[in-house]
């Protein structure tokens, strides 16, 4: 089960679990930013079935099934008879959503906890029944009673780590929620979308608005930062090290991810590379200023991965090398679903543009 949660985690890495997913535009950092009359606009576009008192059920959303082992997303709508009671989180970053919303007390189960939780929810995420600390298959899954799963797109398949796929699930009467941030193509409206969809499912549309602002906030603190205002380094991913070997993911399609980073002006280099993977060789023509690798509960010692990195004769006259400038993130915070990824990108610009400074 460890070697195929590796294999997992480096293919969400390299964006495989992505491919073929519905297309969104490429919009820039600056456009992804929502102002306050965009949020207001997309709540009266998509709040059809509510009144000024709170939500209307029977509640229609428009989300997701996956199809081909998570590679093809189609439209899939869910109708709520009524706000669901017990929900099953096949990933971290949602359960800490939901938690954010006040919805903790509903959580009967979760699973992929690959980071560290944030120290103001951490008490009440400890108390939500672990399914697993790795993928939870379905019969795992179904053992805890949902009647609402919600989670990493790519996990909704009939596999031993797949949460069931989303016809099946639906057909034992159980509701499904994607998250829109997993999506190909997803920008921060996206994320937006996924609170203020579970602000109507739950009837905690207020709690919604706020996380919204609350998140929003943070974006354009981030992008106003003097720090890193108007300044650029360029970065690359390591999805793996081993024995000396390394796979560079080139993030192709992980606009949510690569908008986040340039927020902080880290800019991927590979962001518009034909292909997941990119070569060693590319990396070292490309000559990235920083090098990213991600850690996970129960995954390899990244202490390791940068040691090798660095000792790497090949990558010497990389300027992340050069300038010690190998960074360490949380695999959940980049790819958990949730909104762990503004802090992550925080902490992360503090060191490379800190450390910067002080050379």
């Amino acid at each position: 089960m460890k070697k195929k949660l590796l294999s997992l985690l480096v293919v969400t890495i390299l964006g495989v679990s992505f491919a073929g997913c519905a297309q969104n535009d490429s919009s820039s950092t600056t456009e992804s930013n929502i102002a306050e009359s965009d949020i207001t606009e997309t709540e009266s576009e998509s709040t059809v079935s509510e009144s000024q008192s709170g939500t209307v059920y029977p509640l229609t959303i428009n989300n997701y099934s996956i199809e081909d082992d998570g590679a093809i997303w189609a439209e899939k709508e869910q109708v709520f008879e009524s706000a669901p009671e017990r929900i099953v989180c096949n990933m971290q970053g949602s359960a800490e959503v939901l938690i954010r919303l006040g919805l903790g007390d509903r959580i009967v189960g979760v699973a992929g906890v690959f980071g560290d939780v944030d120290s103001d929810i951490k008490e009440e995420f400890d108390k939500i029944p672990m399914l697993s600390e790795d993928y939870a298959g379905q019969e795992v899954i179904l053992g805890a009673n949902p009647d609402f799963v919600i989670g990493r797109g790519d996990l909704f398949v009939d596999a031993d780590y797949g949460s069931g796929t989303v016809d099946f699930l639906n057909d034992s009467g159980i509701r499904t929620y994607i998250m829109n941030t997993g999506k190909e193509g997803a920008v921060f409206d996206d994320f937006f979308t996924d609170i203020d969809e579970l602000g109507q499912i739950f009837d905690v549309q207020e709690a919604a608005d706020a996380l919204i602002e609350q998140y929003q906030k943070q974006i354009d603190d981030l992008t106003n930062n003097p720090a890193w205002n108007g300044k650029e380094k360029t970065i690359a991913e390591i999805a793996s090290v081993e024995d000396g070997n390394f796979v560079v993911s080139s993030g192709k399609g992980e606009y949510f991810q690569n908008d986040a980073l340039q927020l902080v002006g880290l800019n991927n280099i590979f962001k518009d590379a034909p292909a997941y993977e990119v070569s060693n060789e590319e990396l070292i023509e490309n000559n990235p200023d920083v090098l990213l690798l991600f850690k996970y509960n129960g995954g390899p010692d990244t202490d390791v991965m940068v040691e090798e990195l660095y000792q790497n004769e090949t990558l010497q006259d990389v300027t992340a090398i050069k300038e010690k400038q190998i960074y360490v993130a949380d695999f959940n915070a980049f790819y958990g679903t949730g909104g762990g990824i503004f802090n992550a990108v925080s902490n992360l610009a503090q060191n490379v543009w800190l450390s910067d400074t002080q050379d």
